[in-house]
């Protein structure tokens, strides 16, 4: 978001809700150089005179692109995290 724009933040129609705990709008926002996501869900007034908007604020998920986060230790492809104590007996089933 530009400079002008720090402190607000937009929200969409949320065409994949497919539950009633989907929010109806979801978007984002930009606070001090830091983004957040929007969740907004519009409720009926107890009185049933109106409606209103109930807003979540949160901070985004990680995309989940099939790779360890970055601060992950980083352990050796095809081979054990750790080594048996002792190698199995001849004959004998682990199950």
């Amino acid at each position: 978001m530009s400079e002008s724009n720090v402190g607000s933040g937009l929200l969409f129609k949320n065409f994949r809700k497919r539950q009633e705990k989907h929010p109806d709008y979801t978007g984002t926002i930009e606070i001090n150089g830091e983004k957040y996501d929007l969740a907004a869900w519009i409720k009926p007034l107890r009185s049933g005179k109106g409606k209103f908007m109930s807003i979540s604020v949160s901070i985004p998920k990680p995309k989940d692109n099939g790779l360890p986060p970055a601060d992950a230790p980083a352990t050796p492809r095809n081979e054990p995290a750790h080594e048996p104590e002792q190698e199995p007996k001849t004959g004998d089933i682990p199950f």
